[in-house]
């Protein structure tokens, strides 16, 4: 069995730690943390543990699939573009371009996709792309930008209170929950507005 370790980052959400993805030559995957890593060390959150699983399950789509009459019907990738650019062009041609609206999903891997969803629809002349960032993450970052010029990296050694916001750090961003749980021992005053 030929196995291969190759250092990287994951990109499920923004802290980006640090993972070690050993792909053994029949395709299996296995994600693990990577103690080298300088800022995680080795941990990785619960959704990147579950990556290996999601992406390893005998279930998951591998190829496109046509709707037709008896039910699914799996065809090549290339029938699969040409079906979607005849429909594109379609709604293009008898609706404008703006009709036709990019939405994202947030798989385990949505940032690597999200540059090439927007240059489609751009190219494709619609300015309609979006994801489920457009409703969490972008007006985050859009109302600390307006606010201050970006999003803040909290000082937890010099700062003596904190406030979140409608969110839930423990689940979005575990790295950043642990560094607030140490701060709090340590004697940070947390206040947390949960809508």
């Amino acid at each position: 069995m030929d196995t291969h370790i190759t250092p990287t980052i994951c990109r499920i959400c923004k802290e980006n730690c640090g993972v070690l993805v050993r792909q053994a030559h029949e395709g299996d995957l296995r994600i693990m943390g990577n103690p080298d890593h300088p800022l995680s060390k080795g941990f990785i959150c619960f959704r990147g543990q579950q990556f290996s699983d999601i992406r390893n399950h005998p279930e998951r789509l591998s190829k496109p699939l046509l709707r037709q009459k008896g039910g699914w019907k799996p065809i090549p990738y290339e029938d699969a573009m040409d079906i979607m650019a005849e429909k594109f062009n379609r709604c293009r041609k008898m609706y404008g371009a703006q009709s036709v609206a990019f939405l994202k999903g947030e798989a385990l891997k949505h940032q690597e996709i999200r540059g090439y969803m927007k240059h489609l629809a751009h190219a494709f002349g619609s300015p309609n792309y979006m994801s489920v960032g457009s409703l969490c993450h972008q007006s985050l970052a859009m109302g600390h930008g307006l606010t201050y010029g970006g999003i803040p990296k909290p000082d937890f050694q010099k700062i003596k209170s904190a406030v979140l916001w409608g969110t839930n750090v423990a689940v979005s961003s575990p790295r950043l929950f642990s560094r607030i749980r140490k701060a709090v021992k340590k004697g940070l005053k947390l206040v947390v507005v949960d809508p």
